[in-house]
């Protein structure tokens, strides 16, 4: 037996794995990513840091096409190139931000935009080939930051994604496409628990925008079935080939346009 076992394990010896394993921070910010998945579910309106939040606001599917995430996005890009990497740029700091006491989050909180983020385990209808601008990103970006010296911590987490030339406005049909398919409110027999999408506002800011209401809802024992908490919200922004997914909790209604707006002119 050992003699067989030698022979193996040589004949293994130098061979590479059958894929490249992924770095050990890839593998902490998904598990990053589920916990906040979870936490949301469970009622918490929080995208903290606790290890880009989005979950972003939420992150990306599990076995769904994976964009190449820049190790480090170049601050500037010659004038008149076409970038294949997000830009520092583009991205909204605490200048942006409305009012003071604002601090940026040094961890990640999302992998990529919100509304992908574990879909196909809550939404049977979910079929990955149904959005094609999800294999066709060039890259992305995040940012999360929080104001804690309010009654109420206040949060917001931005992704920045980079499309291949001429796929923008297919990612923005494949949201609304997203939305029209999984939005739905609990039913009778559910075996897992629904999210609820509403679009409440378009077209106030870039080409293309969307001002989303979401409600998760969770079990409560066995069979019971009920909200998460308060609805949150999303805006999503197209400028071009560049999506801005911006997810918010506890900021005014009257601070989230202009906030969005800013981040769609950094995208111009």
């Amino acid at each position: 037996m050992s003699d067989r076992l030698d022979a193996l394990f040589e004949g293994l010896r130098g061979q590479p794995p059958p894929a490249p394993f992924a770095p050990p921070e890839a593998v902490r910010r998904r598990g990053r990513q589920r916990a906040q998945r979870q936490a949301v579910l469970a009622g918490v309106a929080l995208f903290a840091v606790t290890g880009l939040g989005a979950g972003g606001i939420v992150t990306v599917l599990g076995e769904s096409p994976q964009p190449v995430d820049p190790a480090s996005p170049s601050a500037t890009e010659p004038t008149g190139s076409v970038p294949t990497t997000v830009p520092q740029r583009w991205l909204l700091t605490t200048d942006d931000l409305p009012g003071s006491g604002w601090s940026e989050d040094t961890g990640e909180t999302v992998q990529g935009a919100w509304y992908w983020d574990g879909a196909e385990t809550w939404c049977p209808e979910y079929r990955v080939s149904d959005y094609p601008s999800l294999a066709r990103k060039q890259a992305f970006d995040v940012r999360g930051w929080r104001r804690d010296e309010t009654a109420l911590a206040v949060r917001v987490d931005q992704v920045v994604e980079l499309f291949e030339p001429g796929v923008g406005e297919q990612a923005i049909t494949d949201v609304r496409n997203y939305l029209a398919t999984c939005s739905r409110r609990p039913e009778p027999g559910d075996q897992a628990a629904p999210t609820y999408y509403e679009i409440e506002s378009t077209g106030f800011a870039g080409d293309e925008s969307l001002l989303i209401r979401v409600e998760p809802y969770v079990f409560v024992g066995e069979n019971e079935i009920e909200p998460a908490g308060e609805a949150t919200y999303v805006a999503v922004v197209r400028v071009g080939d560049v999506v801005t997914t911006i997810s918010y909790y506890n900021l005014p209604d009257d601070e989230v346009i202009p906030l969005v707006q800013r981040a769609a002119d950094r995208l111009g």
